[in-house]
Parts: structure tokens; C-alpha cells; sequence
């Protein structure tokens, strides 16, 4: 009982600095600067995949109001090519059957607008999930564009392999992967330490224990049955293994680029050779409908025109939002998101 109220009634205050560890405090600090990189990249990864996220849904929501609108207006169009077709029934100058083929349309035109109406409230309900808004979503202000100056793909190739954040990332764990070599070897080296105990409470010391004590220790593993062997082979392992993920990595991003860089040239080659098929399909309405205006055309025809307007007119709004989509995965690629 004796000696363990004595244990319990020491009060030693004790302090240990480090002098040498063969560079395994150095190795840590510069491991732990490296984890913040890693993870400020992997923040500016996630977002650009956000933003990704955004342009595809604000400019979806955009591109079902312009084919909205689109419908529309053909709707409206039949509207007048029916009252035009049961005045000219009325006059005898064309047969019930022109009538009845301008209605049909006119009725798949009404449908075909109700379905584009469905297709808004979805894209905006798309748009406010990415925005994660409960709030309503109003309508986007900025419109579907092309842009017909593009830097060169070497351009972005370059930007991607300077600014990328998964590279960022890689450089990270590369300096963790050489730092992790460092602390292993570090390993090796003994221990170097400076010490000092003061025992604060010197009533039931014995005469021959000092109220305090300093001094420099050294430790140093002699035998670990080749542990340390083992996590450094691993820790060189690791950093092989981060180098070629770099270069597999630059190889692909590169290749990722291209595609993405050829996908927005496609979309607008393709919004360009439409403007001549647009300009073609406006004059063939303008002259189905006088042709059958005076008499001399069929409801068909003029319903077919009206159509193949829409159609070229949809076409150019689906190959302009794929331009924006394939830009804005161009920017991601290229680590300009």
C-alpha cells in the first residue's frame, strides 16, 4: 500500500525535442503540404464537373424553350394555311381532301407543341436539381451559341497538360509517394534526442533520485525482422506506380482533347452547312404557300414545306447546343473549366 500511494504522488514533468530522425519530421510536413494540394485539386475537379453539369443543364433547358418556341410557331403557321384552305374549299378552288390534310397537320403540330411544353417543365426541373434549388427556376437569358474562332487543339492540349487538376492531383501523390521513400530511409538512422524531467513534487523522493535530470539519448532498431526493408521497397513501389499513371494520364488527356476539340468542330460545320439548307427551306415555303394561295399548289405541299422548315430550323438548335456541350467538356479537358 505504501509504495503505491508513493507512485501515485509523484508528479515528474518530463520534455523530449528531437535532434536528428534522418529527416523523417522534414519527410512528414512536406507529405502533409502535399495532401492539401491533393485535396485543393480534387475540390477544383469536382467543381468543374459541377459546372459541366450546369452548362449542359442550363443550356438544355434553353434548347426546349427555342424548340418550343419553334413549334409554335409552325403551329401558328397552319393555323392560317386552315383558314386559308377552308376559304379556298368555300370557293370551290381546291377539294375537301386539301382541307382535310391541312387539319390533320395542323392537329400533330398541336401535339407536337404540348409534348415540347412537357419537354421545358423537364429540362427546368433538370436545371434546378443541379442547382439543387427548390426555389423556381426562370428562364435562361443567355441563348445557344457557335463559335467560329476557336484557338488551335494544340492550344488546349498544352493548357490540359500544364493546369489539369487530375495531373495536379498526381503531382500531389507523386511528392507524398517521395516523401514516403524519404521517411522509409530515415528509418535506417538512429534517433538523436534531447530530454528533460523535473519532478514537481519532491517530498517522497528517496536521496538518491534527483529532483531533475537532462541529457541527450540516441535509439536506434537494430533488428525489425526487415520491416523496413520491406515498407521502403514498397514506398519505391508506389512512386513507379504514380509515375506511370502520369504519363498514362498525360497520354490520355491528350487523346481526350482531340476528340472533344473534333466533336465541337463537327457541331459546327454541321450548324454551318444548315444555314444554307435553312435559307433553302424558308424561300421553298414562301413559294408553296403563294403557289397554293393562287391556286396553282397543293395543301400538301405546303404542309411539307412548313415541315422541312421546322425540321432544318430544329436541326440547327440541337447542333448549336451540341456545340456549347462539346466547348464546355473541351474547357473541362483541357483544365480551363
Amino acid at each position: 500500500d505504501t509504495l503505491f500511494k508513493q507512485d501515485m504522488l509523484r508528479l515528474p514533468l518530463t520534455a523530449r525535442w528531437p535532434l536528428f530522425t534522418g529527416g523523417r519530421i522534414g519527410a512528414a510536413n512536406r507529405a502533409a503540404e502535399a495532401r492539401v494540394r491533393d485535396a485543393g485539386a480534387q475540390t477544383r475537379q469536382a467543381e468543374e464537373g459541377v459546372l459541366r453539369a450546369l452548362v449542359r443543364a442550363y443550356f438544355g433547358l434553353r434548347l426546349a424553350l427555342e424548340e418550343k418556341a419553334v413549334r409554335a410557331e409552325v403551329l401558328a403557321g397552319l393555323d392560317r394555311h386552315v383558314r386559308d384552305a377552308r376559304r379556298l374549299e368555300e370557293e370551290g378552288l381546291i377539294a375537301k381532301v386539301e382541307r382535310l390534310n391541312a387539319e390533320v397537320a395542323r392537329a400533330e403540330a398541336e401535339r407536337q407543341l404540348k409534348r415540347a411544353g412537357h419537354d421545358v417543365e423537364i429540362a427546368r426541373a433538370g436545371l434546378a436539381n443541379v442547382l439543387a434549388s427548390d426555389a423556381a427556376v426562370g428562364d435562361p437569358v443567355t441563348p445557344l451559341f457557335v463559335a467560329f474562332d476557336l484557338e488551335p487543339a494544340d492550344r488546349f492540349r498544352e493548357a490540359a497538360l500544364a493546369s489539369h487538376p487530375a495531373l495536379e492531383r498526381l503531382a500531389a501523390q507523386r511528392d507524398l509517394a517521395g516523401e514516403a521513400v524519404a521517411a522509409q530511409k530515415g528509418a535506417f538512422w538512429p534517433e538523436v534526442f534531447a530530454y528533460g524531467l523535473y519532478e514537481m513534487r519532491k517530498t517522497d523522493l528517496s536521496p538518491i533520485e534527483p529532483e531533475w535530470a537532462a541529457g541527450v539519448g540516441a535509439r536506434l532498431e537494430l533488428f525489425d525482422g526487415g520491416s523496413r526493408l520491406k515498407k521502403l521497397a514498397a514506398a519505391r513501389a508506389q512512386q513507379d506506380r504514380v509515375k506511370l499513371l502520369d504519363q498514362k494520364l498525360r497520354r490520355d488527356l491528350g487523346t481526350l482533347v482531340e476528340r472533344q476539340y473534333r466533336e465541337a468542330e463537327k457541331a459546327r460545320e454541321q450548324y454551318a452547312a444548315l444555314e444554307a439548307t435553312r435559307a433553302l427551306a424558308d424561300e421553298s415555303l414562301r413559294a408553296r404557300t403563294r403557289a397554293f394561295e393562287e391556286g396553282v399548289g397543293t395543301s400538301l405541299e405546303v404542309v411539307d414545306a412548313r415541315l422541312a422548315q421546322e425540321k432544318v430550323r430544329l436541326e440547327r438548335l440541337t447542333a448549336a447546343y451540341g456545340f456549347v456541350n462539346a466547348l464546355a467538356e473541351l474547357l473541362e479537358a483541357s483544365g480551363q473549366g
